[in-house]
């Protein structure tokens, strides 16, 4: 649909044509825009712009979210059931350090 649509076009006023590509871009930029997630810089060659914090949200949490679905279709990561997956040791554990475990700050 988006390669059979006219680049450009115009009315007989000016205006650009709503069904061109300039006219639906221009479209979602204005809507992008209103919603906070745009923030217009300038008007070289049609408009210039910025993402907003807003929107940069958006896509880190768009992206995590299909990020962790691809995963989980994987087997990456485990589905849990939602009880705890660290759990305390069993008492009567044996909780002292081995000797020269590595740690500098251990005497």
């Amino acid at each position: 649909v988006y390669a059979r649509r006219s680049a450009t076009g115009a009315t007989k006023d000016a205006r650009r044509l709503a069904g061109s590509t300039t006219g639906i871009v221009g479209k979602a930029a204005a809507f992008l825009t209103e919603s906070g997630f745009l923030q217009r810089t300038g008007d070289d060659s049609g408009g210039t712009y910025r993402t907003t914090p807003r929107y940069q949200l958006q896509v880190r949490d768009m992206a995590g979210t299909a990020a962790m679905a691809e995963l989980l279709e994987l087997g990456v990561v485990p589905v849990s059931d939602g009880s705890a997956t660290l759990l305390p040791p069993p008492e009567g554990d044996d909780l002292e350090l081995a000797a020269d475990a590595g740690l500098p700050f251990h005497a």
